[in-house]
């Protein structure tokens, strides 16, 4: 929904289902009361996510006139998708494989590519709307650095390649679709400064000699084509957990020319930790924070299978084995924001 200048809503991703028929069922169930509670006079901004599977069957059936019927007849609209995660994200062990396939991969591009689709004709014209996606890939997989150049240049080749699309989408209709990159913790962007260094270093400058050469146009006006349609998914849960200041990143983002396109209200649990001097060792890198290693998975109430937990403080927790919090199918991570003596 609307309020003032910004959009509000709550990201379809908590319901299950994976195809299109499943997505479907669930919106048709739970949007009509969702909008009854929050915006019962005003129309009701949905945020959709569509797996590969979801899409492409969206896509091949046809069934987006169809679904434009039902937003109008319930009074709702789409503004912003989850492009985050391609595969099953409910009932099912996904770990580090959420981030699978990569930035570096065609897989990711085209279903990007399917996403921006059904969101331009999903979406009026002269509007704006966004589409979340990974932070390129995980650092887990890194092998070596020249392996981390060759994920920034992989990587860097297909956004340019959707910012083409993206910049022909709203020159021909005046819909204005963004990609919003989600930094998240042990990924390849995992804070403001790893982000911005890719906007830098990659992002703009292969962006404006390959846009000056194909679109004919200075690099100037392609350099604002890169930054219009490359933003950021601003996610509070995943800034709060790489201990960054919040008013401070966001400063550093508009600083340095690089637009925020979504805001992601979430939240993380804050460990306090009664007996450090049990867990605590030294720093292998020679710092003066003292590291800390729990074993979560156990015993813990947050425990999950499906989701990958990590915690960090000044501290290193680990999630999965001993904690409440931990769930077996998402990759958890999660840093503490206390300082240890």
């Amino acid at each position: 929904m609307r309020i003032n200048n910004f959009q509000l809503t709550y990201c379809s991703n908590i319901h299950a289902g994976e195809s299109w028929a499943e997505v479907f069922e669930a919106l048709k169930i739970n949007i009509p009361f969702v909008k009854q509670a929050v915006s019962p006079e005003k129309p009701f901004g949905i945020g959709l996510r569509l797996s590969n599977a979801a899409i492409k069957e969206l896509l091949s059936i046809n069934q987006i006139a169809y679904f434009k019927q039902w937003l109008y007849d319930n009074d709702c609209y789409v503004f912003t998708m989850n492009g985050f995660p391609y595969g099953g994200f409910h009932n099912t062990t996904l770990k580090d494989d959420v981030y699978k396939p990569d930035w570096t991969s065609n897989e990711r591009l085209s279903y990007t590519s399917n996403l921006i689709k059904v969101l331009e004709q999903l979406i009026p014209k002269n509007t704006e709307a966004g589409i979340s996606t990974s932070p390129l890939s995980y650092k887990p997989w890194i092998i070596d650095s020249c392996n981390t150049i060759d994920m920034y240049e992989a990587a860097t080749i297909n956004l340019i390649k959707c910012v083409v699309e993206l910049h022909q989408i709203r020159a021909t209709t005046g819909k204005y679709i963004h990609l919003d990159i989600e930094p998240e913790p042990d990924c390849l962007l995992e804070n403001s400064k790893e982000t911005i260094a890719f906007f830098n270093n990659y992002l703009i400058p292969f962006g404006i000699n390959h846009l000056t050469v194909t679109l004919n146009i200075t690099p100037e006006i392609a350099r604002k084509i890169i930054t219009d349609h490359i933003t950021v998914c601003y996610d509070v849960c995943h800034f709060a957990v790489e201990f960054e200041n919040h008013a401070l990143a966001l400063n550093a983002f508009t600083d340095a020319g690089i637009k925020i396109g979504k805001v992601q209200i979430s939240s993380a649990l804050k460990v306090v930790l009664d007996d450090t001097q049990s867990y605590a060792h030294p720093d292998p890198e020679g710092s003066n924070r003292t590291n800390i290693e729990i074993d979560f998975e156990k015993n813990s109430a947050f425990a999950h299978p499906n989701f990958e937990e990590r915690s960090r403080t000044n501290i290193e927790i680990d999630f999965e084995k001993n904690s409440a919090f931990a769930h077996p199918d998402h990759e958890g991570r999660s840093r503490t924001n206390s300082e240890i003596d």
